[in-house]
């Protein structure tokens, strides 16, 4: 099965969540045997195509963000400062031989995220009405020459359907988040390639392949290339202390918090991050990332959405998502705890460019 299908395959699948939980369980402990670790996505069910129409009422711009952007990340015009420096404007349009096309007109991308506005245009006659829509996708790292820079690491985190002022046209809006969960992903070039606009639910898993039952609402091929033109947002704090894992100890080497999410780095580059956690785990049951919380420097607790968590030979990372976007000032003075320890977020630096 190739990479987008299995991208899509994960799109396809939406459980309860009382299965997703069941899933995590059985995929971490799955997963956890494996040498390397792969990665741990925000379980399956969140690269599922949401397609949620969100209501697209008469907005302003004042830094240029569209503020359907702002309400897929749960902020509003006073939060536009606190992302503008991780948006650029976009251009970018790719047409295919039934001239089919789509335009991606804005994107925010920062060092974890990659988010696009974009609309597609079908050939007279069809109409893009409020389905539960998803693309077949493929995202890339590039190096200088353009070429192909080792594995994407990360997924889909949502697609979302904006609404239409007319279903009934051959148009639709719609935004897509991607997220990047490698800490060491040096490239700053990417390519996006999008494939056959269906309705969720029109495959199944026939022997190891997905077989479409029904023909795409818009066939056609789409591809882009985007630099990462974004800024980095957020603060960071590098503590470079002990993290205890029964008797033994690894290193929180840093703790960033942007607008959007909560990161968190294990390991000094000398340590066994992964033989460390893993015997940690055989003997105890828990995994480090799902023991993490957060409280801001007024000390009140704040909500966090599991993105990915992943450990290496040498480095362990895990990342959370913020119900709505904060001012990542309001952190300071406040704590991280994992495993029961607490660490004070008492020297959070702005991030570099």
């Amino acid at each position: 099965m190739e990479l987008r299908e299995l991208n899509r395959a994960f799109d396809q699948f939406s459980p309860t969540q009382e299965q997703k939980e069941a899933i995590r369980a059985r995929l971490l402990h799955a997963e956890r045997k494996r040498r390397p670790m792969k990665w741990m996505k925000k379980t399956i069910a969140v690269a599922a195509a949401a397609a949620v129409l969100l209501m697209a009422c008469a907005f302003t711009v004042v830094t240029g963000l569209d503020q359907r952007i702002l309400a897929l990340l749960g902020g509003s015009a006073q939060d536009e400062e606190l992302l503008a420096p991780g948006f650029t404007e976009a251009d970018l349009t790719s047409s295919a031989e039934n001239g089919a096309a789509i335009h991606v007109s804005q994107m925010l991308t920062d060092r974890y995220n990659v988010i696009l506005l974009g609309e597609l245009t079908a050939p007279e006659g069809t109409v893009l009405g409020p389905e539960d829509y998803y693309f077949y996708w493929e995202l890339t790292p590039l190096d200088a020459a353009g070429q192909a820079s080792g594995e994407f690491s990360g997924g889909l985190h949502e697609m979302r359907l904006l609404e239409d002022e007319d279903p009934s046209d051959n148009r639709m809006t719609f935004l897509l988040w991607f997220y990047l969960s490698a800490y060491d992903l040096e490239a700053d070039r990417f390519s996006l390639s999008l494939d056959d606009l269906g309705v969720k639910g029109d495959t199944e898993v026939v022997n190891s392949q997905e077989i479409r039952l029904v023909p795409p609402v818009v066939s056609g091929h789409w591809e882009f290339e985007f630099s990462m033109a974004g800024d980095p947002v957020g603060s960071v704090q590098h503590p470079d202390q002990p993290l205890a894992f029964g008797t033994e100890e690894l290193t929180i080497s840093e703790i960033r918090v942007t607008p959007v999410m909560l990161l968190i780095k294990l390991g000094d580059g000398q340590e066994n991050v992964l033989q460390t956690s893993d015997r940690y785990y055989q003997e105890t049951g828990a995994v480090w990332w799902d023991t993490i919380t957060l409280q801001d420097g007024d000390g009140n607790a704040v909500p966090l959405d599991f993105a990915w968590g992943n450990d290496t030979a040498q480095w362990g990372d895990a990342a959370f998502y913020f119900s709505q976007i904060l001012d990542p000032a309001q952190f300071q003075g406040g704590s991280v705890t994992i495993l029961g320890q607490t660490f004070p977020l008492d020297q959070l630096t702005p991030v570099e460019s």
